[in-house]
């Protein structure tokens, strides 16, 4: 059985600012959901004055999983990726799957096959042993065999050798336990 922990809120929000004012010594943005980032005009930013500063930029990002900046449309790409997945939980994992570098894109893009995804997702786990001693009950590893002889199973050697099928990642700091993957 999986584990949950309390609510966190996994919104991808983009900070955008304008480029201009930020040559110019003047740090001059603000915080968006990341899924409006291609929405956001320089108009925006200057408090809805007209202005000939015309190139804004995404220079900190909160529940994207890749660390660099970039400009808006990419950002909303993120935002539009993330938000099809409803659940605060999956999102986060959906966030860990592409920081392990072990995941799928969708066609020709950066951004995560979300087929893939739910595809590899296992859950949410205190470890992987508990992930692989749950998976043994479900197939029913050991159902035919009888209890005197089940008890000598070697369950290392088995969960040693289930590590090479499936990844686990750690979950974020306010979260307890592993996310496992079936490897791609």
């Amino acid at each position: 059985m999986s584990i949950r922990s309390t609510h966190r809120d996994t919104t991808p929000k983009a900070w955008i600012g304008c480029l201009t004012c930020y040559n110019e010594g003047v740090l001059n943005g603000h915080w968006y959901d990341a899924v409006d980032a291609g929405d956001v005009t320089p108009k925006d930013l200057h408090h809805g004055r007209e202005t000939s500063h015309e190139e804004l930029w995404v220079f900190d990002h909160e529940n994207i999983p890749v660390r660099d900046e970039m400009d808006q449309v990419t950002a909303a790409g993120w935002g539009n990726v993330l938000s099809q997945v409803d659940d605060d939980l999956e999102r986060e994992a959906l966030c860990a799957w592409v920081e392990s570098g072990d995941y799928i894109v969708d066609g020709e893009t950066d951004y995560p096959s979300l087929l893939f995804f739910r595809d590899a997702y296992q859950g949410h786990w205190v470890d992987f042993d508990e992930f692989a001693r749950s998976l043994a009950a479900d197939m029913g590893l050991l159902d035919d065999v009888p209890e005197h002889i089940a008890r000598y199973f070697g369950w290392e050697s088995w969960i040693s050798d289930l590590r090479f099928d499936y990844r686990e990642e750690t979950t974020p700091v306010d979260r307890y336990g592993v996310f496992v993957f079936r490897a791609v």
